[in-house]
């Protein structure tokens, strides 16, 4: 009976290892741990008034990138999920420099050259077609959880397609840059997503001064354009499923290391549906949300926080461009949410399914998985297991029911 069962997990593992990178980039519907979906990144972003030039209350609607592409501030932020150096993600960087250079190159992949622009317009236009569709379903009094499940694996398979992978049945064996970036998209995640929006935000700062040195209005266009992208790991960061979600942690710690993208993916997806309550560094306290509940009526108050964040977040690109100084405020690290229960810390939301142990330096595991306010936790445990486990209670991700 035991060599049956050692025969039997191996046989699954060897399917999982084939399949799991692809997957973790299908974490319905649309990328890499998303914080929030391409049509709703682009739907909060294009929320956000850019101003242009002293004393002219005009704001500007098109950024025009350095390769002609025009596009939304909601667009380019959308962009964060298709963009990047797989494998290296701008936390990655060891140095300041080095983040730099990363976030740069992301930037670059969509904005600076002439062949990238009918991969962008598609991935766009798959997009649009989701905001299409919830604006219907909204019209229309749908449930929008229908109508992402409806949409989630045909938007996940064109978009891997468009990034250069597979684009037919078995699609997800054949990785895009889309499913690629996936593997390690740390950057959406926890602090990993403030570092990698404040390493764009300041880069976007010194791109505004410039502008105004030059006396160059599309140099400051750049400037909105670069802190839109920035903004799309700023966004993320308000996602219930990216504050605790220790990410990289999991994929460090987790036995064996590759399932630690699809536990990632189960508590992400179990503290997006519930929410959680929080409180900033500034006083505010109020109910979160995840990815796929921006438009829910009780997401009111999460809205007005997140846009007051990408809102001071542009006003400082604008006043770098008018005063020439480089002032990076702490307003918006002031606005973004913490959980109000952290750790092994009870309190009135779910507890969570996986936690660091700053003091322990260990990867804590809900006891009881099925109980999400179970307060009781371990540090001896197996990823793998608690992979089967979890399968069991929620499903096999879909990558692994082909």
């Amino acid at each position: 009976m035991q060599i049956q069962k050692k025969w039997i997990i191996s046989i699954i593992s060897s399917v999982v290892i084939f399949s799991t990178s692809a997957y973790a980039a299908v974490q319905e519907p649309v990328s890499n741990g998303e914080g929030f979906t391409a049509g709703e990144h682009v739907s909060l972003g294009d929320e956000i008034q850019l101003r242009s030039i002293p004393g002219n209350t005009r704001t500007i609607q098109l950024l025009t990138l350095h390769n002609g592409i025009k596009l939304t501030y909601g667009e380019i932020m959308s962009l964060g999920d298709f963009y990047g150096t797989p494998d290296l993600p701008v936390s990655y960087g060891k140095t300041r420099a080095e983040k730099e250079r990363l976030f740069l190159a992301a930037f670059d992949g969509f904005s600076a050259t002439q062949q990238v622009t009918k991969e962008v317009h598609k991935i766009l236009d798959v997009t649009h077609e989701e905001q299409a569709a919830i604006a219907t379903a909204i019209s229309h009094g749908e449930r929008l959880e229908d109508v992402y499940k409806r949409l989630s694996e045909d938007h996940s398979k064109r978009y891997n397609c468009i990034t250069g992978g597979g684009c037919g049945d078995r699609w997800w064996l054949s990785q895009g840059r889309y499913l690629k970036l996936a593997r390690t998209d740390y950057d959406h995640f926890g602090e990993h997503a403030v570092s990698a929006y404040e390493v764009g935000h300041a880069l976007a700062i010194e791109q505004a001064i410039a502008a105004r040195s030059e006396g160059n209005i599309q140099m400051l266009e750049t400037a909105y354009a670069m802190n839109a992208f920035a903004s799309h790991f700023l966004s993320d960061r308000f996602s219930t499923g990216h504050m605790r979600t220790p990410r990289r942690e999991l994929d460090e710690n987790a036995t064996p290391a590759f399932v630690g993208s699809l536990l990632s993916h189960y508590m992400h997806d179990e503290e997006s549906e519930s929410g959680l309550r929080v409180h900033n560094t500034r006083g505010d306290h109020w109910a979160a949300f995840g990815d796929k509940h921006y438009f829910d009526d009780n997401s009111a108050r999460h809205r007005e926080m997140l846009r007051e964040a990408l809102q001071v977040s542009a006003d400082e690109v604008n006043e770098a461009y008018i005063n020439g100084m480089r002032r990076i405020s702490s307003e918006v690290t002031r606005i973004i949410p913490l959980a109000d229960s952290e750790g092994s810390k009870i309190g009135d939301d779910i507890a969570p399914m996986f936690y660091w142990d700053e003091e322990e330096s260990k990867l804590m595991r809900r006891d009881n998985l099925a109980n999400t306010h179970d307060f009781h936790f371990r540090s001896d445990w197996w990823g793998w297991s608690t992979f089967l486990e979890l399968s069991s209670l929620h499903g096999m991700p879909h990558g692994l029911q082909k």
